[in-house]
Parts: structure tokens; C-alpha cells; sequence
């Protein structure tokens, strides 16, 4: 991202409020994006320090052809894992992954799993695909809309969508739910988290946030505006992969600008000084306990946390095996780890590896189940 040094003061007010400037060319819309306005004699902010954890046991649980973008452990014990262009798979207890759901298209391309209402829900880029838990497909719920996260409030899935949301489920038709930034842009949803009485909603145009209680209104819905590059100390990016409730909001990870804490009153980010490790893989996030980990394209797996003076702490396994890290999913004290040539990995750490995270906590659901 390039800075600015001199910009009209007209211009310059605009860019502040809205990060940059949207045209129209034929039917296609373009964005040029100015994020940030600073002065380029500055130094550049200084990079995170990412600690060496204690090594973990990575275990290699399944193998599928193609990369891991979502995981699941059902409640009846199976394992289902989503990949990039190779459908969606099942692995009932002792058995070798199974090819299920009959995809094909768009539908070979799985963003999320949920497990709710007693089937299993596949979010991809042709839209939502519900399964039985025996691998069977019933029904399309969502069709020819790309479905990029899944998250359970109030015990009502939702999805997110280029418009903001819909909500999901069997008894009723799917109810979409626009919401708009503070200048009535749709917001284009790539992951969802909620903390406390907050929606958080990441997007390539940085952080989104709003009351829960506000999905029991009818849209359009106005959402509060999180801008990454904005923050103390700004990220170098606004394009938001992965989110995870951590304390009172949230931690977002980018495509290539790090991590970024955001809450209701600060935004910050954290840069690493080896360049892969800034590069969260999309939906690689989830809550364990009281901290995160998260998947990056060549940085491995990461731990955040807070120290005990309320600052945050990075770090990584010792020798940890796989750099590229392309899916995350936490839960009953498990840590199931995908990585981009198709393994799934049981993670053991130490003790004191993951109690930095509040390890022996379960983690709230992602995506339902």
C-alpha cells in the first residue's frame, strides 16, 4: 500500500471517511482503493516479535485429494473436511475419508461446515448444500450465491453473502439479511464472529460490527465501520480472511497485512517481520479458550493470546511441520488442523503451549454443532 504525502483537502476528507473511491466501468463495478494517508518520511511501524513456543504433536488423522478449507467434527464422531476444488468428504470413525454430497461446479469449492438441526451444512460458492449425517444430500437451501462463512446466534444459522447474511434453516425459506457500511455500500462478507452482544463481520473492506439484537429487525441494517488501516498502529491492508472472538472483540487475520485486534474502542495490528506469516488463510481462525489460533499460507500455525499485563502474545510450535496452514477448527479441547496438500492433523501441545490460549476450555462454536 502505497502512502500519501499531499492530498486536496476536499479529497483528503473523503478518502478519510471512506477509504477510497468506487467507479463504474460498463456493468462492473471497480474500487480504487487510497487506505492510507500518512507521512512517507515516517519510519515504517515496527514488527511483531513471534515467539518460539514449546513443540506440539501434529498427528495425522485423514488425507484428501486437494486443499483442506474447512473441518468438522460431527456429533456422532465423524470428520468432515471441505476442500478447495475437490468437494466435500466424510470419515466415519476408523474409516478413510469419503467423497460425499454428489457436488459438482461451484459447489466443489467449500468455504464452511456447520453442523445444525440435525444435518450438516456445507457453505461454498455456489451456495448452501445440506446434508444427511450419513453423507446423503436432501436439498440446496442457498443456490447460485457464493456462501463464504457460516456461524450460529440464538440457534439460527447464518451465513455470509456479498449483501451481509441469511439466515438458514430447514423449517423456513432462506431469509436474506442486507447490511451496509456508514456510507450504504453492501457489506461483502469472508468471515463472521460474535463476542459478547456483537456481530463482527470481516470483509475485503476491513472489519464490520453490530448488535445481535439487530438481526431481529428486518433489513437493510446499518453496521459500524472498523477500517484495519486506520488503526493504532494501522495494518497495510483492509482485505480481512479470518476472524475469532478474542475478549471483548475480536482478532481479524489478512491476506497479507498480519493480524489486527479490533474492539469497539481500538483497532490495532501486529506485523511479523517473516513475510508468510502475515498471510492468513481464509476462515483459518478459531477461539481456544481465551486465545486463537490460526493457519497462515507460510507461516504455520500461529497461538494468540494475552499476557498477563493484557498484551497481546504471538507465538508458534517449535518445528512446527507444515507451513501452509489453510484450515483451523477448535473444539471439546481438540485442535484439527488442515493443511494445503490434504492432511488433517490432530494437534497435542503442551500444557504451557496452549494455556497461554485457556487450553481445557471449550471453545464456542464457529459454525454451529
Amino acid at each position: 500500500m502505497r502512502a500519501l504525502s499531499v492530498v486536496a483537502a476536499p479529497l483528503a476528507m473523503l478518502f478519510a471517511a471512506a477509504g477510497g473511491l468506487l467507479w463504474h466501468e460498463g456493468p462492473r463495478a471497480r474500487h480504487l482503493a487510497v487506505p492510507v494517508l500518512s507521512d512517507p518520511s515516517l519510519p515504517p511501524a515496527a514488527t511483531a516479535t513471534l515467539i518460539e513456543l514449546p513443540a506440539c504433536r501434529a498427528l495425522q488423522r485423514a488425507r484428501v485429494p486437494g486443499r483442506v478449507t474447512a473441518l468438522l467434527q460431527a456429533s456422532d464422531g465423524a470428520l468432515w473436511i471441505g476442500t478447495f476444488d475437490h468437494g466435500v468428504y466424510r470419515a466415519a470413525p476408523g474409516a478413510a475419508p469419503r467423497e460425499v454430497g454428489n457436488g459438482a461446479g461451484r459447489e466443489l469449492f467449500v468455504n464452511d461446515l456447520a453442523e445444525h438441526e440435525g444435518r450438516i451444512w456445507v457453505a461454498t460458492q455456489s451456495g448452501v448444500l445440506v446434508l444427511e449425517p450419513s453423507g446423503e444430500r436432501p436439498l440446496t437451501i442457498v443456490s447460485d450465491t457464493a456462501v463464504t462463512a457460516l456461524y450460529r446466534l440464538g440457534g439460527r444459522l447464518h451465513g455470509g453473502t456479498s449483501r451481509g447474511l441469511v439466515k438458514l434453516s430447514l423449517a423456513t425459506e432462506a431469509a436474506v439479511v442486507e447490511i451496509r457500511g456508514p456510507f450504504g455500500d453492501p457489506v461483502r462478507v469472508s468471515a463472521l464472529a460474535a463476542s459478547g452482544e456483537t456481530l463482527w463481520l470481516g470483509s475485503s473492506d476491513g472489519v464490520y460490527s453490530l448488535p445481535t439484537t439487530a438481526l431481529e429487525r428486518e433489513g437493510p441494517l446499518a453496521a459500524r465501520w472498523h477500517p484495519p488501516v486506520f488503526g493504532t498502529p494501522p495494518a497495510q491492508t483492509n482485505v480481512v480472511t479470518a476472524l475469532a472472538p478474542f475478549g471483548d472483540g475480536v482478532l481479524a487475520g489478512t491476506d497479507d497485512g498480519g493480524l489486527v485486534r479490533v474492539t469497539a474502542q481500538a483497532t490495532a495490528a501486529a506485523r511479523f517481520a517473516e513475510p508468510r506469516a502475515n498471510e492468513v488463510n481464509p476462515g483459518a481462525a478459531a477461539a481456544v479458550g481465551t486465545g486463537v489460533a490460526l493457519g497462515t499460507q507460510g507461516g504455520g500455525l500461529l497461538v494468540a493470546s494475552n499476557s498477563a499485563e493484557g498484551h497481546l502474545r504471538l507465538g508458534r510450535p517449535r518445528s512446527w511441520p507444515a507451513g501452509q496452514v489453510s484450515a483451523v477448527r477448535a473444539g471439546g479441547g481438540e485442535l484439527l488442523v488442515g493443511t494445503a496438500d490434504g492432511s488433517v492433523l490432530t494437534v497435542e501441545c503442551p500444557e504451557d503451549v496452549l494455556a497461554r490460549a485457556g487450553s481445557g476450555a471449550r471453545s464456542p462454536p464457529r459454525s454451529g454443532g
